[in-house]
């Protein structure tokens, strides 16, 4: 997990040198890769468990507490007055801290439901353009085929076809590397 943080901090500074926030508004994720917003995902549900572990562990310790107060209730009633005082005092603990962990769960959830949302929105946009990209695969195939058949329907010389099968070999070699730059 700890290797997991390094290397979401390290891309993080990076993303932040290039004067980029932590959270892209949505007019700008055509600037980023199928990689990029892939990752951002990544880092939307590790999120959304680090605060659900956050909130279990504050529950446990609550629930531990809890029980170690009524313990403490129970010696403190066989004692003297001055210890009924420390009691009530510990059951005021108690309260500000159930309220806190109330109001903490109430921030984390809604936290966790804007990370959702986002997450969501996400894997929309990646969908998108994962469909945008086979319908450009698609159609680059259609054209290649085009040609191939066009080729082969000419009867041209020997030369001819060796200079139709350079072109199409440079053309293949723009597409993919038009797709590349696409995916950056």
């Amino acid at each position: 997990m700890w290797r997991w943080s390094l290397v979401k901090l390290r891309l993080l500074s990076w993303l932040r040198f290039r004067k980029v926030r932590s959270f892209i508004p949505p007019d700008q994720y055509e600037e980023y890769s199928r990689s990029m917003l892939q990752l951002f995902c990544l880092w939307k549900d590790s999120d959304i468990m680090e605060w659900e572990n956050t909130c279990q562990l504050l529950f446990g310790v609550c629930t531990k507490m809890s029980e170690d107060l009524l313990r403490n209730e129970q010696q403190q009633q066989v004692q003297s007055a001055d210890k009924e005082q420390a009691l009530a005092e510990w059951e005021k603990r108690v309260y500000e801290l159930q309220s806190r962990l109330a109001s903490q769960e109430d921030e984390s959830r809604q936290e966790i439901s804007k990370l959702q949302a986002e997450n969501h929105w996400l894997q929309n946009r990646l969908a998108e353009k994962l469909q945008q990209s086979r319908h450009q695969n698609d159609v680059i195939d259609e054209l290649k085929r085009d040609l191939v058949e066009s080729v082969q329907q000419m009867e041209v010389s020997e030369g001819r076809r060796l200079c139709y099968e350079h072109k199409i070999r440079v053309l293949e070699e723009q597409i993919d590397r038009f797709l590349a730059k696409e995916e950056v």
